[in-house]
C-alpha cells in the first residue's frame, strides 16, 4: 500500500480519512475507499458513479435507474432525488456527496440486506455468525444430507468475513463453533 505522502492509483484501498464524507451504504463507501468514484465522498458526477457501478458489474438497467434518481433534486415532500437544488461543481456539471445519500427513502430504504435500518449501526460480524447460524438450521431442516463439516464451516466463516471485510473494513476472522 501507498504511503499517506504518495498518490493511490484507482483501485487501491484507503480508509475513510478524518473529514472525508461516507454513506449509509457499504457499496458506495467501498467505491470511495477503492478511488472508483471521489476518495473525499465529495463532488460525485453522475458520470462517475455511472461508470464506477458499471467497473463492479451493476446491470446498466439498474445502473441508470440509481444514478438518475440520485442525482434529481431532492424534494422533502415526496423524498425524491438527493442532490440540493443548484449542487453542481466548478464547471456547473451537478454532483452529489456521499452523506446524502442517506436521506430517508429516495435511495436509502429500511429492510437493507446489508444494515440495519436508519439511525442503527451497520452489520458486525457477530450478526452475520447468527445469520450464518440461522441459515444452517434452516438447511438441516430442508436436506437431510447436508454436509456441513468443520471444513466447511470454516470455509463459511471466510464467507462471512469476506463480505464484512469489503464491505465494513477491518475485521479479525475468528473460527469459532457457530454450530
Amino acid at each position: 500500500m501507498s504511503s499517506p505522502s504518495q498518490a493511490l492509483e484507482e483501485g487501491e484501498y484507503r480508509p475513510a480519512a478524518v473529514g472525508d464524507l461516507r454513506s449509509p451504504c457499504p457499496a458506495l463507501n467501498s467505491l470511495a475507499n477503492h478511488g472508483l468514484i471521489p476518495r473525499d465522498g465529495r463532488n460525485i458526477t453522475a458520470n462517475q458513479l455511472q461508470d464506477a457501478l458499471k467497473h463492479i458489474g451493476v446491470g446498466i438497467d439498474i445502473r441508470h435507474t440509481l444514478v438518475k434518481r440520485a442525482f434529481t433534486v431532492h424534494d422533502e415532500t415526496s423524498h425524491i432525488g438527493l442532490r440540493n437544488p443548484g449542487q453542481v461543481n466548478d464547471s456547473g456539471i451537478p454532483v452529489l456527496d456521499l452523506d446524502q445519500t442517506g436521506r430517508p427513502h429516495a435511495v436509502e430504504h429500511d429492510v437493507s440486506l446489508s444494515r440495519e435500518d436508519r439511525n442503527k449501526e451497520s452489520f458486525t460480524i457477530s450478526d452475520f455468525g447468527r445469520f450464518r447460524k440461522q441459515r444452517y438450521t434452516e438447511q438441516k431442516a430442508k436436506n437431510s444430507k447436508l454436509n456441513f463439516d468443520s471444513s466447511k464451516h470454516k470455509v463459511a466463516c471466510g464467507e462471512a468475513a469476506i463480505f464484512q471485510s469489503i464491505f465494513a473494513g477491518d475485521i479479525t476472522l475468528c473460527f469459532t463453533n457457530l454450530i
